[in-house]
C-alpha cells in the first residue's frame, strides 16, 4: 500500500524506515503517525467524531491560560531516533515549547492529549496511545467515547500510569481540580 509517493526523492510505503525529518516533511494529507520509524496509517474520524474534536478544541482554546496553546491534530514527538510521534485529536501544550511555523511539539511540553474514539481506532485510543502518552510523561489524557452516548473519560498521570479523574456524560460539565481553568458542558460538544 503506497501512502506517499515521493519525499526527499524517495518513494515511501508503510515499510519504509523514516527519519524524523522525513516524517515531519510529509504532506499534511498523508494521515499517518510514525512508530519506531515506520509509518502507521490513521483512520479518518466519523462526522460526529470530527464535530466533537472541533468543538472540544474551540472550547479548550477559549478557556486556556495565555501560556498554553490548543491545537487540532498537532504532531507530538516522543523520540527523534528512531522517530516516534503520534497525532492526538486535540493537544494542549506550553506555548514556550513550540517553534513558530512548525507542525509539531515535543511530548515534554504537552499538558493534555485527547483521543476521540472512532470506528477503527478503538484499540489504539483506549489502550495503545494512553500507554505511550503515560510513558512519555504527558500529565493528562482524555478519551472521548461517542457510543452509546457521549462520555469524556479524564485521567491524571500518577506514578507512571493514568488514574481515572472522572467521567463526564450528557448533561454534565467537564471540570478538573488539576486543570482548574477547564469548565465545558458536554452537551455543547454534541448539540
Amino acid at each position: 500500500m503506497l501512502l506517499v509517493e515521493q519525499v526527499s526523492g524517495r518513494t515511501l510505503d508503510v515499510n519504509t524506515q523514516l527519519t524524523l525529518e522525513d516524517y515531519l516533511t510529509l504532506p499534511a494529507d498523508a494521515r499517518c503517525e510514525v512508530v519506531e520509524g515506520i509509518l502507521r496509517p490513521m483512520s479518518r474520524a466519523t462526522t460526529n467524531g470530527r464535530r466533537v474534536q472541533r468543538r472540544l478544541t474551540n472550547a479548550l482554546e477559549a478557556q486556556c491560560p495565555p501560556d498554553l496553546q490548543v491545537e487540532f491534530e498537532e504532531i507530538v514527538v516522543f523520540h527523534d531516533v528512531p522517530p516516534d510521534a503520534r497525532i492526538p485529536d486535540v493537544t494542549v501544550f506550553r506555548r514556550s515549547g513550540k517553534d513558530e511555523g512548525t507542525n509539531n511539539v515535543a511530548a515534554r511540553h504537552v499538558l493534555l492529549a485527547v483521543e476521540v474514539v472512532s470506528p477503527g481506532s478503538g484499540e489504539e485510543d483506549r489502550h495503545v496511545k494512553p500507554g505511550e502518552y503515560a510513558r512519555n510523561g504527558i500529565p493528562h489524557f482524555w478519551r472521548v467515547e461517542l457510543q452509546p452516548a457521549l462520555a469524556v473519560h479524564t485521567y491524571v498521570l500518577t506514578d507512571g500510569g493514568y488514574v481515572n479523574a472522572g467521567v463526564f456524560g450528557p448533561g454534565e460539565r467537564i471540570t478538573s481540580v488539576v486543570l482548574g481553568w477547564v469548565d465545558i458542558a458536554t452537551d455543547d460538544l454534541m448539540r
